[in-house]
C-alpha cells in the first residue's frame, strides 16, 4: 500500500490516525508545508519501507518510536526545522538511506551507528551534531557515500574510515576536526569526491593519497596543513578539482604535475610555496583556473602557459616572479581574468595581450 501526495502543497499536521494504515509501505509527503511534529503512532507501521517527509515545516524531535520500523529502509527527513537527538536505531538492519540533512539536531554520532550494516547513505550535514566520529563508522562496509558537513564534530578522523571500501562521497567539509589525515585514506579505492576543508587538520598530505585513483575532487583548503605536496598527487590521473588553498605548504610544484591531465581547477594560493613554476603546468589541457598567488615562488612564467587555451582565470599575484611577460599568453583565447601584479616582472608589455577579451 503506499500513500504518496509530495508536491501538492498540503498543510496541517500529520493525523496520529495514520496508526491505522497498517499495510502502508510507503508513505511520500515531501515538498509540502507540513508542520507540526512527527506522530509517535508512525511507529505501528510495521511494513513501513519508505518514509519520507523532505522540504517540509516539520518541528519539535524524531520520536523514538521510529526506531521499531524494522522493515525501513529509506527514511527521508532532510530541510525541515526537526530539533533534539537521534533516536536509537539499532532495530533497522535493513536501512539503506537515512537522510537528515538540513534540521537543527542537536546529538553526537551514536556508536551504534554501525550496528546498521545494510546502510548505504548516511547524510547529516547541516545540522548542529557535536562531538567525534565514533569507530564503529568503519563497519558501515555498504556505505558510499558519508556527508557530515557544516556541523561542530571534533577529534581525529578514526583510522576505521579506510575500512570503507565503497565509499564514493566522503564530506567532512566545514568542521572543527583535528589531528592529521590519516594513511588508511589511501584505502578508500572507490572515492570520487573528498571534502576536509574548512577544519583544523594538521601534518602533511599523506603519500597514500595518490592510491585514490577514482578521484575526481580534492578539497583540503583553509587547514593548518605543512609539509610539501606529495610527489604521489600526480598519480590522480581523474583528478578535475585541486583546492590545497589556504594552508601552509611548503616546497615546490612537482615538476610532473602535467600527468594531472583531466585537472580543471588548480587552486594553491595562501600557500608558501617556493620554486619556479614548472614547464609542465603547459600539459594541463583542460585547466580553467589557475591560482597560484600569495606564495613565495619564483622564476620566470614559462612559455608554455600559453598552450592552457581553456584557462579563464590566471592568478599569479604577491611572489616573487621575475623576468618578462612571455608573448604566448595571447594564446590564451578564453582567458577573462589575468593577475600578475606584486612580482618584479619587468620588461614592456607584450603586444600579444591586446589580443585577450579581458574584462
Amino acid at each position: 500500500m503506499f500513500l504518496i501526495f509530495g508536491y501538492i502543497s498540503i498543510t496541517g499536521t500529520i493525523p496520529s490516525e495514520i496508526r491505522m494504515l497498517s499495510l502502508l509501505t510507503t508513505l511520500d509527503l515531501d515538498f509540502n508545508t507540513i508542520t507540526g511534529t512527527i506522530p509517535s503512532e508512525i511507529g505501528m507501521l510495521s511494513l513501513l519501507t519508505t518514509l519520507d517527509l523532505d522540504f517540509n515545516s516539520i518541528t519539535g524531535t524524531i520520536p523514538s518510536e521510529i526506531g521499531m520500523l524494522s522493515s525501513l529502509r529509506y527514511l527521508y527527513l532532510h530541510t525541515n526545522s526537526i530539533t533534539g537527538t537521534i533516536p536509537s536505531l539499532i532495530e533497522m538492519s535493513s536501512l539503506y538511506w537515512l537522510d537528515l540533512d538540513r534540521n537543527s539536531i542537536t546529538d553526537t554520532m551514536p556508536s551504534e551507528i554501525g550496528m546498521l550494516s545494510s546502510l548505504r547513505l548516511l547524510d547529516l550535514w547541516d545540522n548542529s551534531i557535536t562531538g567525534t566520529i565514533p569507530s564503529e563508522i568503519g563497519m558501515l562496509s555498504s556505505l558510499y557515500w558519508l556527508d557530515l558537513d557544516r556541523n561542530s564534530i571534533t577529534g581525529t578522523m578514526p583510522s576505521e574510515i579506510g575500512m570503507l571500501s565503497l565509499l564514493t562521497t566522503l564530506d567532512l567539509y566545514d568542521n572543527s576536526i583535528t589531528g592529521t589525515i590519516p594513511s588508511e585514506i589511501g584505502m578508500l579505492s572507490s572515492l570520487r569526491y573528498l571534502y576536509l576543508n574548512i577544519n583544523s587538520i594538521t601534518g602533511t598530505i599523506p603519500s597514500e593519497i595518490g592510491m585514490l585513483s577514482s578521484l575526481t575532487r580534492l578539497d583540503l583548503d583553509r587547514n593548518s596543513i605543512t609539509g610539501t605536496m606529495p610527489s604521489e598527487i600526480e598519480m590522480l590521473s581523474s583528478l578535475r578539482y585541486l583546492y590545497l588553498h589556504t594552508n601552509s605548504i611548503t616546497g615546490t610544484i612537482p615538476s610532473d604535475i602535467g600527468m594531472l591531465s583531466s585537472l580543471r581547477y588548480l587552486y594553491l594560493h595562501i600557500n608558501s610555496i617556493t620554486g619556479t613554476i614548472p614547464s609542465d603546468i603547459g600539459m594541463l589541457s583542460s585547466l580553467r583556473y589557475l591560482y597560484l598567488n600569495t606564495n613565495s615562488i619564483t622564476g620566470t612564467i614559462p612559455s608554455e602557459i600559453g598552450m592552457l587555451s581553456s584557462m579563464t582565470r590566471l592568478d599569479l599575484g604577491d611572489n616573487s616572479i621575475t623576468g618578462t611577460i612571455p608573448s604566448e599568453i595571447g594564446m590564451l583565447s578564453s582567458l577573462y581574468w589575468l593577475d600578475l601584479d606584486r612580482n618584479s616582472i619587468t620588461g614592456t608589455m607584450p603586444s600579444e595581450i591586446g589580443m585577450l577579451s579581458l574584462y
